[in-house]
């Protein structure tokens, strides 16, 4: 087998893995686009092995295989698969033990991946031409990105906003201020709004402004809202995919739960406004960790808006008065 067909089996060998993790087959359209973006320049849209092999690099196959499994059953047979062929090449007989897979379908395979990239990246898209006429209004109106929320598939958490601790954190009104209008948005669109309660013996009560929203909470001793696992299966009921999250304190409980909750195969959004912590350096810190970790940073108003979604409605109103109510003054 010359060097040339060599390099080419390996990377159809690839390209297969990400094109079946392009097809989303559970049709769910919430993955961002592949890594093989920034190597082909061809947009491959619902592939989430991304985020997959991100959590891969940090061990977490579980993870992975809940973010998407097709590509964690699929990527140590494709490995193994290109490592023969590629140590047959270079050493002119086999070695190892190659996984049973006729030739023939490896090249159909390429060649359907070819066609899908070529087809899909066209700049006159060519499955256009098969579908069927539709108004000008709906052709023209391109699908909302899977990056952003929306009432349909996200919850609201607020983690252990309470009253002994709070005096203690940094701009502790505004934290309450927008968790507070978070809260009423939400309830004006019908998202879910969970929360929960660290050691309230020892740190109080959920603070009064946002208990009376909250009703009664879960307990918990963990840093993490993880193992409060009552709050999260509700929402796997009705279809809910992403979570913002707020609370305080930013580098402990609401740190941790955001790793749990990303680990665990959740889309995770953070409320840069809407959390806090005593100390600068550890909420500063703390936002570039998650930010790193593969959690989406956001405000209270951007995240109000892409509930709403559209304007000229009764909640757009609503959701507009919320945004403009007067900030309290900036404390230390």
């Amino acid at each position: 087998m010359t060097r040339w067909r060599v390099v080419a089996v390996i990377a159809a060998a690839l390209t297969a893995g990400a094109v079946v993790l392009a097809a989303d087959p559970a049709g769910s359209g919430l993955y961002p686009p592949c890594p093989f973006l920034a190597l082909t320049g061809l947009y491959c849209p619902g592939c989430g092995s991304l985020r997959a092999s991100r959590q891969l690099l940090l061990g977490n196959a579980a993870g992975a295989l809940m973010l998407n499994p097709l590509f964690v059953l699929v990527l140590p047979f494709l490995a193994y698969w290109a490592l023969s062929v590629a140590v047959e090449g270079m050493a002119g007989r086999r070695l190892l033990p190659r996984p049973f897979l006729p030739a023939a379908s490896i090249w159909a395979l390429l060649a359907v991946v070819l066609v899908y990239w070529g087809l899909r990246n066209l700049p006159l898209h060519p499955f256009t031409l098969l579908a069927p006429e539709v108004g000008m209004n709906e052709q023209d109106t391109i699908p909302r990105s899977p990056e952003l929320m929306s009432a349909d598939d996200t919850a609201l958490l607020v983690v252990d906003v309470q009253e002994k601790l709070l005096p203690f954190i940094r701009d502790r009104a505004r934290v309450v201020f927008n968790i507070r209008r978070l809260i009423d948005g939400a309830r004006l669109l019908d998202l879910p709004v969970i929360g929960t309660e660290q050691y309230p013996r020892g740190l109080g009560r959920t603070v009064p402004e946002l208990a009376e929203l909250l009703g009664p909470l879960p307990e918990k001793l963990t840093f993490s809202c993880a193992a409060c696992g009552e709050l999260f299966g509700p929402l796997v009921e009705k279809g809910v995919t992403k979570i913002l999250v707020t609370g305080i304190e930013a580098h402990v409980c609401v740190q941790q739960t955001v790793f749990d909750l990303l680990g665990a195969g959740w889309r995770i959004y953070l409320a840069v406004d809407a959390v806090g912590s005593r100390n600068a350096w550890d909420y500063r810190t703390a936002l570039a960790r998650m930010d790193s970790g593969g959690a989406v940073l956001t405000t209270t108003e951007a995240a109000l808006f892409e509930w709403c979604r559209i304007a000229g409605t009764e909640q757009f109103k609503a959701i507009s008065r919320l945004v403009r109510e007067e900030p309290p003054q900036q404390e230390s």
